[in-house]
């Protein structure tokens, strides 16, 4: 009986996949897409960033799944820029580490800021969850965490001590996530963050869920991104900051 064809598997990876496997893209890689499409728009991606993609063809064999050996392209995305926002710091990562500190600022009040992410997992397979500090506060519970949707509905209650800035618990290579920062009137400082490719979107609080000030600051100074697992933070990874502009 003929091989029957099922699909196809498309995978996503900024390593070089020519030598690599189904089995190994399985575990190591992104699995984008899955079906019989004949094409496939691949979204949310990093400027200046080349991608690998690996396609396997799928068939069902005497009631036994195969795959073929599969094909290989390699792509580089344009840079990508915000018009007319004012570039605050653009931090590429060498080397795996722990934490990315983001100096120099000067954020006030009167500032809306722009957090791009695109993290490359470090410290596979322990999933990615990056948190966020102000200024070298590292006390956890000067920070609460509330989840929301999309569309700006709560969807838990407030957490305490909790920095969450971005959390991909589904094991992916890659993740990516905007978080929009302000610092209010009182100095609290509030982050939204939206992510892209992994899991949830929260609201970061310099406050507790009583509204009390319990860590304030006239400006924001630093910014520092940390891992829970050490050195999570992987070569690739990339930390874009944006003045978007005023009050």
């Amino acid at each position: 009986m003929a091989a029957v064809f099922q699909g196809v598997e498309l995978y996503q990876s900024l390593q070089d996949l020519s030598t690599r496997d189904r089995a190994w893209c399985d575990t190591n890689a992104t699995l984008i897409y899955s079906g019989t499409l004949e094409a496939f728009d691949d979204t949310g991606l990093t400027g200046s960033t080349q991608y690998y993609y690996k396609i396997f063809a799928k068939y069902l064999d005497d009631l036994i799944t195969t795959y073929s050996s599969g094909v290989m392209i390699s792509k580089t995305t344009e840079e990508v820029t915000f018009g007319e926002y004012e570039l605050l710091a653009d931090i590429i990562v060498s080397n795996t580490t722990s934490n990315v500190d983001i100096t120099g600022l000067n954020i006030d009040k009167d500032d809306h800021i722009l957090l791009v992410v695109s993290a490359v997992n470090g410290a596979s397979p322990e999933s990615l969850l990056l948190r966020w500090f102000v200024n070298g506060n590292y006390t956890q519970t000067d920070y609460w965490t509330q989840r929301i949707s999309a569309d700006g509905n709560v969807v838990s209650s407030v957490v305490a001590n909790s920095t969450v800035l971005l959390t991909d618990m589904g094991y992916h290579p890659t993740s990516m996530a905007n978080a929009r920062i302000k610092l209010t009137n009182s100095g609290n400082v509030v982050v939204q963050s939206e992510t892209l490719r992994g899991i949830g979107q929260s609201t970061v609080l310099l406050y507790d869920s009583h509204g009390s000030s319990i860590f304030t600051v006239s400006a924001i100074t630093m910014l520092t991104i940390r891992s829970d697992f050490t050195n999570g933070i992987g070569a690739g990874s990339r930390f874009q900051l944006y003045r978007t502009g005023g009050a």
